[in-house]
């Protein structure tokens, strides 16, 4: 702003209307505005006063911060003002500063600001243009099940796991702090192989996604018998016992023959397996049946034993109870039997 003293002194002379006549006067200037002073004119004599305006007489040189002087009034003209030039970034990105034309001492430097930052830039400040300050955080809030993003494929138990992306530009969040993920789809399920035998009455499946992922089960199903052990339905090998054999069968037939009829005895037979036919010979009962009748006695002829009996012999070989003795007879007595 101009400064403005209310008053200025000077002497000199002048026509006072008053007193009609030249009369020594004071002179007083007082600053009206940047173009103009009063002058105040007062006579020594009468002390009539009048005025009229007056143009400064400027002195000096006008800066930017400082007017002209009137050599009159003692007022300074208004200041030039800076003609500043373009606000330039400064190298801490953080502030910017402009300089006056018309003299480079003067500068001003403010704070950047303005603009908004993102995941990929920092914020532009609206007045130099310059980035500063730090980008924005990612938004690892978008969950897309692309390739790109698979942190792990489905399996037999478990759904895809895929990085969570940066909404904003969709970086990965693979190698973060956090590593956000989601799931998506759903498991494979087991792609079971075929049901081996494992040679203990159990069997076991392996899965052809994962060799790790097995089940083992009991063999079921099937029925033994006393010749083969019962056949798993499941994975068709033979498991577990057999039966022991059923002797209960009666069958007469040369090959089951434990002894032949005697003149004193049945034949005797071993019993057979009522499923397979085994004999029971040489098992821990060996139980047999009886079957058809005694032979009886084939006799030989009868032989005195000169002492008034007689014998006869069965003819049978092995008979041992085939002896017969009985008293002579005589019938007719003539002293023979």
């Amino acid at each position: 702003m101009a400064v403005m003293p209310m008053t200025a002194y000077a002497a000199g002379t002048a026509f006072c209307t008053k007193c009609n006549r030249i009369q020594t006067v004071r002179l007083t200037y007082r600053y009206t505005d940047n173009n103009w002073h009063q002058c105040y004119v007062t006579c020594t004599v009468c002390h009539n006063i009048w005025d009229y305006g007056m143009s400064h007489e400027w002195s000096g040189t006008a800066t930017c911060t400082s007017g002209r002087t009137c050599t009159e009034c003692g007022g300074s003209s208004e200041p030039l003002g800076h003609d500043w030039g373009t606000w330039t970034q400064n190298s801490d990105e953080k502030t910017h500063t402009r300089i006056c034309k018309r003299d480079t001492s003067h500068t001003e430097t403010e704070n950047c600001h303005g603009g908004t930052a993102t995941c990929t830039a920092k914020a532009v400040c609206t007045v130099c243009g310059g980035e500063y300050g730090e980008m924005a955080a990612h938004s690892f809030t978008a969950e897309k099940a692309e390739a790109q993003y698979l942190k792990s494929a489905a399996t037999c138990t478990e759904k895809a796991v895929y990085y969570k992306s940066c909404a904003v530009c969709g970086l990965s969040s693979e190698g973060t702090a956090d590593e956000a993920t989601f799931f998506s789809g759903n498991a494979l399920d087991h792609d079971w192989g075929a049901w081996t035998s494992n040679e203990d009455g159990t069997h076991t499946r392996t899965c052809k996604r994962d060799a790790s992922h097995t089940e083992t089960n009991n063999c079921t199903g099937g029925t033994a018998t006393c010749t083969a052990k019962a056949v798993c339905e499941v994975c068709k090998s033979e498991y577990g016992e057999k039966l022991p054999h059923d002797f209960t069968a009666e069958t007469v037939d040369a090959k089951y023959l434990k002894s032949a009829a005697t003149c004193t005895g049945k034949a005797i037979y071993y019993k057979s397996c009522a499923v397979c036919g085994l004999s029971s010979e040489g098992t821990a009962d060996e139980v047999t049946f009886f079957s058809g009748n005694v032979l009886d006695h084939n006799w030989g002829a009868w032989t005195s034993n000169e002492d008034g009996t007689h014998t006869r012999t069965c003819t049978v070989d092995g008979c041992s109870a085939g002896t017969q003795t009985e008293n002579c007879i005589d019938a007719n007595k003539d002293h023979k039997c």
